[in-house]
């Protein structure tokens, strides 16, 4: 069994370290409240029936923009006459109103987004990692030891569960294979409104805005145990990394990602309860049915919640939820005073209200 369905049940945002600019990538219509992102050639082909003059003006005035004077591609066109759907790729719906903002821009293959195996194989080596420590009773004096904080001659830094799984070259995650999902059709994306809550002082920073899958995308991927028995040599407790006919190993990573999820959702639920605000109302309610939706898959198993690219905080992360709070402030952490850690939760808005949060992913078995 190594064909599986991933269904985005938030907005998933998996950066290029690309973004989209106003003076050059898209224009914004707030008649549909959407975008258009542009085809250059075909920009360049409509520009260069009026000459040369025009594209050199163009940029010029690009050049000279000051706060007080924006002057945008969407311009350019209305002082032409150019319709915007001529030299444009795509229109994008957008969640909230934009200005002249840069965007950035999610992975994609050609123009067609998709969920890269990178993506999915961090979260789940962050989730097995997990089940491991929790099994062998991780102890603050080790996270010290892993965090270059305290040295040990009985320990070497594990960080990222080399201890366990081999350091490079030897690691046993080489025997799980995943693919990147399939590729999403070139307009099946949206662009969403993001920003970083604070909950001790309810107030937020300046929004960002991101492309993004919408919910409800189904996509297929194939996760894959690869090692051999009586070839490959792995310890017991690992033993979902042997390739199997009935997809055993593949089901076992799956509820221990899922195990990872129910821990985390447990943990944030208990935060939001305990810094109670009415903006975060509408990701409390989300965050209950997530956490249904996690039992469900832990009673069946037969699948997994997990989260995934932008938005998540610091415990999504890593493995730190095993430790008490008390014991988390004697890590090497960028904080700001005690109490609460993280502070800050990354939310979508729509209309200036709080809706979302990013990177929530269920994953079954395909049904064939």
């Amino acid at each position: 069994m190594s064909h599986f369905v991933l269904e985005t049940i938030t907005p998933i945002h998996i950066g290029n370290g690309n973004t989209l600019s106003p003076y050059g990538d898209y224009i914004y219509d707030r008649n549909t409240n959407s975008i258009y992102l542009i085809d250059q050639q075909k920009l360049f082909d409509a520009i260069n029936e009026y000459g040369d003059s025009v594209m050199d003006g163009y940029v010029k005035m690009v050049g000279a923009n000051t706060q007080q004077n924006q002057y945008t591609l969407k311009k350019l066109l209305d002082e032409y006459k150019i319709d915007v759907s001529s030299v444009s790729k795509v229109r994008i719906p957008a969640k909230s109103p934009l200005k002249s903002e840069q965007i950035f821009e999610t992975i994609k293959s050609g123009a067609r987004p998709y969920i890269p195996g990178s993506s999915l194989k961090g979260a789940i080596r962050t989730a097995l990692l997990y089940t491991h420590r929790k099994e062998d009773g991780y102890t603050i004096n080790e996270a010290l030891v892993d965090s270059g904080r305290r040295r040990s001659d009985t320990r070497k830094p594990s960080p990222n569960g080399e201890d366990l799984f081999g350091s490079f070259g030897k690691d046993i995650f080489k025997y799980l294979h995943l693919s990147d999902s399939e590729l999403l059709p070139v307009d099946d994306i949206e662009i969403v409104k993001t920003v970083t809550f604070n909950l001790v002082k309810a107030s937020t920073d300046i929004p960002i805005i991101k492309e993004a899958i919408p919910p409800g995308r189904k996509v297929h991927f194939r996760m894959q145990s690869k090692a051999m028995r009586g070839y490959h040599k792995i310890p017991e407790r690992f033993s979902y990394f042997y390739q199997s006919d009935n997809g055993q190993g593949e089901r076992e990573i799956l509820q221990k990602v899922n195990e990872f999820t129910l821990a985390l959702l447990e943990k944030e639920l208990k935060t939001l309860n305990n810094h109670h605000s009415s903006e975060m109302a509408p990701i409390l309610q989300l965050y209950k049915r997530l956490l249904g939706e996690c039992k469900q898959f832990k009673e069946k198993q037969n699948g997994a919640l997990m989260r995934i690219g932008s938005g998540k905080t610091f415990f999504d992360n890593t493995i730190s939820i095993l430790l008490p709070d008390q014991e988390l402030e004697k890590l090497p952490l960028k904080r700001k005073g005690k109490g609460l850690f993280p502070r800050t939760r990354k939310v979508t808005v729509n209309q200036e209200l709080f809706n979302s949060v990013l990177g929530w992913v269920k994953i079954n078995p395909l049904q064939e």
